[in-house]
């Protein structure tokens, strides 16, 4: 956003134009964001196309099952990688930046939070419980297991207010205990 700090330089007195000049040339500021750069907004993609696919006017749950597919491919990657430390160190071992990566809540956030609401179909539903049951095999930090199963009780929730026969209740009941099970810490 115009007039939004980008960095914060400590101690203050050291910014001088030499050093100002070489912090402004290693970000590159476009008129757009891109999937590339910003994780968030490549899932915040998927998830709008998800949301769009399952509107009343267009009403296509394979396109938003699709969708699910690619971002629980993703989150995978995701939940099985080590967090860059947000500390960054120079040759010296001095720190010099500290940039607080995403975390894998916040990826859960941009993607399946933004399609859960729409999740009314037992269809859509099941999809994301097993997209959540899939992930669960990835994580390696309990942080992201907590986020994960906050995500299939909202699912839950949700499925279960818009259930329309004993049937899908029970369904997405199963659903959620086999997502709940792979979430459980391996021994």
């Amino acid at each position: 956003t115009p007039g939004c700090p980008l960095m914060q330089v400590s101690p203050a007195a050291r910014l001088d134009e030499r050093l100002a000049e070489r912090l402004r040339r290693t970000v590159f500021i476009g008129s757009r964001r891109t999937p590339v750069q910003d994780l968030e907004f490549a899932l915040q993609q998927l998830a709008q196309m998800a949301v769009r696919a399952l509107s009343p006017g267009i009403n296509d749950p394979y396109t938003a099952m699709r969708c699910i597919d690619q971002l629980c491919e993703g989150l995978c990657l995701l939940a099985s990688r080590a967090l860059p430390h947000p500390c960054r160190y120079d040759a010296e071992g001095r720190m010099r930046i500290v940039a607080a990566p995403p975390t894998f809540d916040d990826a859960l956030v941009a993607s399946l939070d933004q399609i859960r609401p729409y999740s009314g179909s037992s269809l859509i539903a099941a999809r994301l419980l097993n997209a959540i049951r899939l992930i669960a095999r990835h994580l390696r930090r309990e942080d992201d297991r907590g986020a994960l199963r906050r995500q299939a009780r909202r699912v839950e929730e949700q499925t279960l207010l818009a259930a329309q026969t004993q049937d899908d209740r029970e369904q997405m009941q199963r659903g959620l205990r086999e997502a709940l099970a792979a979430l459980e810490p391996r021994r």
